[in-house]
Formats: C-alpha cells, sequence, structure tokens
C-alpha cells in the first residue's frame, strides 16, 4: 500500500519532534525552579499534613485515569 509506505518518514519525524519536546521541558523546570506536586507531596509527608496527602493522590489518581 503507498500510504502506509508514506507513513513511515512522518510518524518518524513526529516522534523525533516528541522527544525534542520532552527534552525541553525538563531545563524549563529547573530554571524556573517552581515547587510541583511531588515536592508538595514529600513536604505534607514530612509535615504529617494527611489531608494534603490524601488530597494530592487524589488529585494525581484522577489526573492519571
Amino acid at each position: 500500500m503507498p500510504l502506509r509506505n508514506a507513513l513511515i518518514p512522518i510518524i518518524t519525524a513526529v516522534g523525533l519532534q516528541f522527544g525534542a519536546l520532552l527534552g525541553g521541558a525538563v531545563p524549563d523546570r529547573d530554571r524556573i525552579r517552581l515547587a510541583g506536586p511531588g515536592q508538595l507531596l514529600v513536604e505534607s509527608i514530612f509535615a504529617r499534613d494527611y489531608p494534603m496527602v490524601q488530597g494530592i493522590v487524589l488529585i494525581s489518581r484522577g489526573s492519571l485515569s
């Protein structure tokens, strides 16, 4: 099929662009230094703020499903 053969370079280019997009996201996060939900979760666990821990887990599980 000619269409299947034409999609191979397109999928390859999209995959490479997606990798570059994700690679650029990590240094931006380090440069901005925003506290994320992971850091908030760890600080809440150490402070024994159980309602905050439950809320973070509930929201993160809801966003993944």
